[in-house]
């Protein structure tokens, strides 16, 4: 959000999507149920993002992940995924989620570190094999067809 002057608490350079850069301004986390039939969302918390973290280990990746885990008890009962944009698709995000019982669906970052997992014979010597190499997202030669899914989202 745009914001003029200098005192107001939370002011500071945040990213803004339409201009593609970061801007002077507040910005707000918020917290929605999607009803898909109605193609609409209920806000259920919204919180300003603080300006800077209380310490120097945490990051706004933690405060909106404090944000998910103060608030999550307010979601219905039912509901079991969480849809977030791709800034949000980082490990420390994503284990916090799922700790909370909740799935996480959302774009990947440009950045993303994709990897296969080694499933071969370990070599009897030395420290183990954990990845066979990375992820090509245009390369699917190494991925296996399960099947497509032709149904209605709803739960």
């Amino acid at each position: 959000m745009e914001k003029s002057g200098e005192k107001t608490y939370g002011l500071g350079k945040f990213y803004n999507s339409k201009q593609s850069k970061a801007e002077k301004g507040l910005e707000i986390s918020t917290l929605a149920v999607i009803d898909v039939d109605y193609n609409t969302a209920y806000h259920l918390s919204i919180r300003q993002t603080p300006t800077q973290a209380k310490n120097a280990e945490e990051t706004r990746v933690h405060e909106y992940l404090k944000h998910f885990k103060d608030d999550c008890h307010a979601l219905p009962k039912d509901v079991r995924y969480l849809v977030t944009d791709a800034y949000y698709s980082k490990q420390t995000f994503t284990h916090g989620v799922l700790e909370c019982g909740y799935h996480q669906i959302g774009k990947l970052r440009r950045d993303a570190n994709l990897r296969y997992l080694f499933t071969g014979q370990q070599r009897p010597k030395g420290r183990h094999k954990r990845y066979d190499g990375k992820l090509i997202i245009g390369d699917i030669s190494r991925l296996n067809f399960v099947g497509e899914y032709n149904g209605a989202v709803s739960g």
